[in-house]
């Protein structure tokens, strides 16, 4: 299921749940939280591309406002993850490649289809 307000929540949680661990442990290490972050940006995009009616401008254009954000800018530059398919998808949001971004969950879905039969 695909929701509009779906990154912009996302964007809240990361930030209340960065708060929250900063005031109780005074920490500023966030790799996990980032790990966790980058793998729910990449589902959402995902959702975005595959689920979302709207077109192909409209999509390019959230995938470009979600790299464009400070709260993933800032997870970008501080994030390992070990799954391939999202280190690839944050590599390329680094890159600013928003139509590479797009086709790869094209393609993710018309091979998942096809595998399906």
């Amino acid at each position: 299921c695909y929701e509009d307000k779906l990154f912009d929540t996302e964007i809240m949680l990361h930030e209340e749940v960065k708060k929250f661990l900063k005031n109780k442990f005074g920490s500023n290490e966030f790799c996990k939280i980032n790990e966790v972050f980058a793998k729910e940006i990449y589902y959402y995009l995902k959702k975005m591309v595959v689920l979302s009616e709207n077109s192909r401008d409209v999509k390019l254009k959230k995938i470009q406002d979600c790299f464009e954000n400070n709260v993933v800018k800032d997870m970008l530059s501080n994030v390992n993850v070990p799954d391939v398919q999202i280190k690839i998808v944050c590599a390329l949001m680094n890159l600013r490649c928003k139509k590479m971004i797009y086709l790869f969950f094209k393609l993710k879905n018309i091979i998942k289809k096809s595998d399906m039969r």
